[in-house]
């Protein structure tokens, strides 16, 4: 049984590394969705939540590569896998209509596991949504400015209303509100606030230069992702617009108003507006 088992995970990683090199080498006709309705029946059975951790991450990372490449003609039911990558989210309702396999209108049935998690198993890591929540965010960037800023635009969409429901996307710096803001109560334990985290921590991590990073302060973080070529790649976007700009400015005045458990990203944040001033 173990012997079948290894022989089936190897052709598994064998199959994963042809789509691949498939989505690589031949952009131009998935772009046109070829194989669409095929594709999304394999990656939901890839990404379904019974499979073991790694698969489903290494799944991840090919589907934002094909959810991608489609870009703008992808399908409603691709924008709902897309939104259901990381788990504890709330599920987008299906499609109004399913796909039609051009097989007599016949449909798939409900996908299942394909390598399930064994029972014995401890379902590592133990905060499953901040992790596969932080990969989601690194696969996001792309040596393409173009790619990336389509990936950010759905991450926007489908993720942080729920991670920051209380973002005020009208806040701007250019026309800043002087009042006095209201008193507030200490802000309560969200159910997300350890994704609510890791997207301050990866936003930050670009927006700070290499010159910033060498210091070493307080505010260092220890990826150093924002200091490669595709990391300022980032940067250069999240500085193109007033707009970006402002998302990030409301970002970090979510992460003050978090609680203060977390405490050490809202140092993180102050030390970047410490880092910028002293520029």
């Amino acid at each position: 049984t173990f012997a079948v088992q290894k022989s089936h995970k190897e052709d598994l990683e064998c199959s994963l590394y042809v789509l691949d090199r498939l989505l690589c080498l031949l952009p131009e006709r998935f772009e046109k969705r070829w194989q669409c309705n095929a594709l999304t029946h394999i990656f939901k059975k890839i990404l379904h939540p019974g499979n073991i951790v790694r698969l489903r991450r290494d799944a991840m990372r090919l589907f934002v590569i094909w959810y991608m490449i489609v870009g703008e003609s992808k399908t409603p039911e691709m924008d709902r896998m897309f939104a259901l990558l990381v788990p504890g989210f709330p599920v987008p309702p299906p499609a109004a209509i399913p796909p039609d396999l051009g097989y007599g209108g016949v449909t798939c049935l409900e996908p299942s596991p394909v390598v399930p998690l064994p029972s014995t198993e401890k379902t590592p890591p133990d905060d499953l949504s901040s992790y596969l929540l932080r990969s989601l965010l690194d696969f996001m960037v792309t040596q393409h400015s173009k790619s990336f800023s389509y990936l950010f635009d759905m991450f926007r969409m489908w993720y942080m209303p729920h991670i920051f429901p209380s973002f005020i996307s009208s806040n701007s710096l250019y026309k800043p509100n002087l009042e006095l803001p209201e008193l507030r109560s200490s802000p309560g334990l969200s159910p997300y606030g350890t994704c609510q985290v890791a997207v301050v921590e990866w936003v930050r991590k670009f927006v700070i230069s290499t010159s910033q990073r060498s210091g070493q302060s307080v505010s260092s973080v220890g990826d150093e992702g924002g200091s490669s070529e595709d990391g300022i790649m980032v940067r250069d976007i999240f500085f193109s617009s007033r707009e970006n700009i402002n998302f990030i400015h409301e970002l970090f005045r979510q992460a003050l108003c978090l609680c203060f458990r977390y405490a050490a990203i809202m140092r993180t944040v102050i030390f970047t507006y410490k880092d910028w001033i002293q520029m």
